[in-house]
């Protein structure tokens, strides 16, 4: 369950931004691991969380509730590194909701790093969501994430992290502070053959397979990527790729494109989740998200737009 949280805050955005001012983006490589090594950052595209909520029969969309960004890093030796921070704004989000992630992801000749912070989130209904933001013990609970991967074997170290803030994104030093010092069970796993080291790896793999389909003209059917997160092993299946000549959202534009509709599927519980990236074809935007949407949530869905500033 712990996994599935996490992975749900993750997957709104495989990729995410923010505006620059109210993310502080350094703070990754001080945190989590001395482990990370991919430290240049290659290129970093920022979006603009929406929301749609419904409380009873019908929809209510909120535009504009919240921020995000995704950084794309290299290191020595070919070392690929992703990261993503992604949140809600209590001030712009319905029902002052605050719900944030932060994901590192690293893979090179040595192995994988994957890092991740969230918010816990256990509501079922709008009406849960609500409570959640108006805490009366002043205590907010945190789940931190580090996970260790060689071979065939993952050692997975998780922090429950507590703080008498109600932080929020902007907030991220100073949660990534209270990491180290927090209570943590380590876990050491055997993990079956994997192709890829995390999920934002396993994203962008099929994105380019999902390119190279399209410009064949072939099926984009039974494309899959299989990786580890928190000692389990999940799925994560492109089911199908077209090509995009144009494409609007909130008044932004962009073309050409590809439009993919993916599949998580976690292999021990068989749960899965559906959602769809939209994401450039040509110029500085390849393999870029312009347009990511998903309901983790049967009352909330979600969409995150590329910000043209």
């Amino acid at each position: 369950m712990r996994g599935r949280r996490i992975r749900l805050a993750i997957i709104l955005i495989t990729v995410v931004s923010c505006a620059p001012q109210r993310l502080h983006g350094q703070s990754a490589d001080r945190q989590a691991s001395a482990s990370f090594t991919a430290v240049e950052v290659s290129r970093e595209r920022r979006y603009q969380v929406d929301a749609r909520v419904r409380p009873l029969l019908f929809w209510i969309r909120k535009s504009n509730i919240g921020d995000g960004r995704l950084t794309w890093r290299t290191g020595p030796d070919r070392t690929v590194g992703y990261e993503l921070l992604v949140g809600s704004d209590p001030a712009r989000a319905p029902r002052h909701i605050n719900r944030w992630g932060y994901l590192r992801e690293e893979s090179g000749a040595s192995g994988a790093v994957v890092f991740g912070v969230m918010s816990q989130s256990d509501e079922k209904s709008v009406e849960d969501a609500d409570r959640g933001t108006r805490r009366t013990d002043g205590i907010h609970a945190f789940k931190a994430l580090q996970q260790f991967l060689t071979g065939s074997q993952a050692r997975v170290t998780v922090s429950d992290v507590h703080v008498r803030k109600d932080l929020t994104y902007t907030d991220l030093d100073l949660l990534l502070s209270a990491v180290p010092g927090a209570p943590s069970k380590t876990k050491t796993v055997a993990i079956a053959q994997w192709s890829a080291p995390g999920f934002l790896a396993a994203a962008a793999s099929l994105m380019e397979e999902g390119r190279t389909a399209v410009r064949k003209a072939t099926s984009a059917h039974d494309l899959v990527r299989i990786y580890p997160y928190n000692g389990e092993l999940y799925e994560l299946q492109l089911l199908s790729a077209e090509h995009v000549d144009r494409s609007t959202r909130e008044g932004r534009f962009f073309c050409p494109a590809i439009r993919g509709r993916f599949r998580v599927l976690n292999g021990s519980t068989g749960k899965e989740t559906l959602f769809t990236i939209v994401y450039g074809l040509e110029g500085d935007l390849t393999g870029v998200p312009l347009l990511i949407s998903w309901r983790p949530r049967w009352w909330l869905e979600i969409e995150c737009t590329l910000r043209n500033d």
